[in-house]
């Protein structure tokens, strides 16, 4: 079997489901008992003023399920090969009658497309909940769901912001799938202190050259930096982190594609 086969794929994604579906809801119910208690926790902030709480409870832990739901996204893309981590799942998984290639989409698909629909689901249920609470105290029935609005560029400026966005979070889960593909062991956790590090390095460095060079920027700024070459700039910025994300997944591939029923502690390999 060396060509890509969507009949194979979906058989194979099917059984990647179906074996790994207990772990999925029950993380899935996890994660939606972690919101509740966020907002049960508002509650209590606000409990001697409940009902100007619900009136403005979609905006205030609105922010807090962003955060957990993204924090939960990244630990589960960087859990990418988590499911096949016992010998005896990885002897099952790479048994398959299936190719490399249909094997890494399977896991790819289940991180970037199935547990994101799982989050939602327990935004969902964590939402739906925490508004019968608050209906029966308050008697006012609001859901979050109302005040999330996807924004739709209406410029070219918006447009272009839009994509950067995009490829910078392109770029992160790439990272994270990386990681999970090398790392046996921790790797959400390795690659957040190594970003954090990363960041921190780049950000004094950063700091340091602006204000020696202070005087030479502005004037750089003032001479080349019009609308038109930041938006070249934005425009040309997004599509070198989207072909850099795109060498993370497919250097993730070839990592997978060594990978071995007996492997080191610390990786993969």
């Amino acid at each position: 079997m060396k060509s890509f086969s969507i009949k194979r794929y979906w058989h194979t994604l099917r059984w990647y489901l179906t074996t790994n579906r207990n772990q999925q809801i029950a993380w899935t119910l996890g994660i939606a008992l972690i919101l509740l208690t966020v907002h049960l926790l508002f509650l209590w902030v606000y409990r001697h003023s409940l009902v100007y709480y619900a009136a403005r409870n979609a905006t205030y832990g609105l922010g807090f399920d962003i955060f957990i739901c993204s924090f939960a996204a990244l630990i589960a893309t960087s859990s990418i090969f988590s499911p096949v981590k016992k010998k005896q799942q990885r002897i099952a998984y790479l048994t398959l009658p299936a190719t490399n290639l249909e094997r890494f989409l399977v896991a790819l698909t289940n991180v970037l497309v199935v547990w994101p629909i799982c989050i939602f689901i327990a935004f969902v249920l964590s939402d739906t909940l925490r508004m019968i609470i608050l209906g029966i105290l308050t008697g006012t029935w609001t859901s979050a769901l109302a005040s999330i609005h996807l924004p739709i560029p209406g410029t070219v400026d918006q447009a272009l912001m839009a994509l950067y966005s995009f490829a910078t979070t392109l770029w992160l889960v790439s990272v994270y799938v990386l990681a999970g593909t090398w790392l046996r062991r921790h790797p959400f956790a390795i690659t957040t202190f190594a970003l954090i590090i990363l960041s921190t390095v780049l950000s004094v460095i950063c700091m340091r050259y602006i204000a020696s060079n202070i005087n030479s920027l502005v004037e750089f700024f003032l001479q080349y930096f019009n609308p038109d070459n930041v938006r070249l700039l934005v425009l040309g910025s997004s599509l070198v982190i989207i072909a850099l994300s795109l060498f993370h997944f497919w250097l993730s591939f070839r990592i997978f594609r060594r990978f071995q029923i007996i492997t080191s502690k610390w990786t993969n390999l």
